[in-house]
């Protein structure tokens, strides 16, 4: 997806972009470092009218660390009343400056007869800045009409969701993976495991300097040092 070296990437920047504080993470690992992921839960609806389409979506986003990102998203057939629930594939674009994820034509039907009312989503992201720097969330979500067209929906629930929230919460995880889902085992497993001996043999080293006698930056180079040393301290 977007990366850094690129000038923008998904979720929030782990370092400032002023020259206010300096980070050296050093990290000696026995086994794969994890990198971040990015959930979100949508509903929404499309702003138009399109017979035997459905008019609802429930939408479960997985943007992951390497910038692949894939939906899950529920919808119900007007025609029968047939639930579905499909796995699409998007690919990262940007449209007049926007960044946005546009589905491509890689639908894997999961649950339902077909896919014949499913009309598919595009996901519009704004950048927004806070004292760590410039991250990218949802904003808005078009659908494609029968012409290849499109059109402006109604986003009624927009929740970025965290692994602690979605292993509280796996009612919602169960409407789109099963019980036996990779992705579903990953999270019951999360509270109940305990460190691995290559975990447990990890060593982690965080290295913190910040301009704190700077009169113009100083104040808020020590608010970035305390947040983070926080923050990290929480991980040890």
């Amino acid at each position: 997806m977007f990366n850094k070296t690129s000038g923008s990437y998904w979720g929030k920047h782990i370092f400032p972009n002023t020259a206010g504080i300096f980070l050296l993470l050093c990290f000696i690992l026995a086994a794969n470092t994890a990198r971040a992921q990015n959930f979100y839960y949508i509903e929404a609806k499309p702003g138009f009218a399109a017979e035997n389409k459905a008019t609802t979506y429930f939408i479960f986003l997985n943007i992951q660390a390497d910038g692949s990102t894939t939906a899950r998203i529920r919808f119900i057939k007007p025609s029968t009343g047939e639930a579905g629930l499909v796995e699409q594939a998007f690919k990262d674009s940007l449209l007049n400056g926007i960044r946005v994820l546009v589905s491509t034509r890689e639908v894997q039907v999961l649950e339902g007869s077909d896919d014949s009312a499913y009309l598919a989503p595009q996901i519009y992201f704004e950048q927004r800045t806070d004292s760590l720097g410039a991250y990218y969330v949802p904003s808005t979500i078009d659908f494609i009409s029968a012409d290849g067209k499109p059109v402006k929906a109604e986003l009624t629930v927009l929740q970025e969701k965290t692994y602690k929230e979605l292993e509280q919460d796996k009612a919602l995880v169960r409407n789109f993976y099963s019980e036996q889902d990779a992705f579903y085992l990953y999270l019951t497993k999360l509270g109940s495991r305990g460190l691995n001996n290559a975990e447990l043999n990890t060593a982690f080293y965080f290295i913190a300097v910040a301009n704190t006698l700077d009169s113009s930056i100083g104040v808020s180079a020590g608010k970035d040092l305390s947040r983070m040393t926080e923050t990290f301290a929480t991980l040890t």
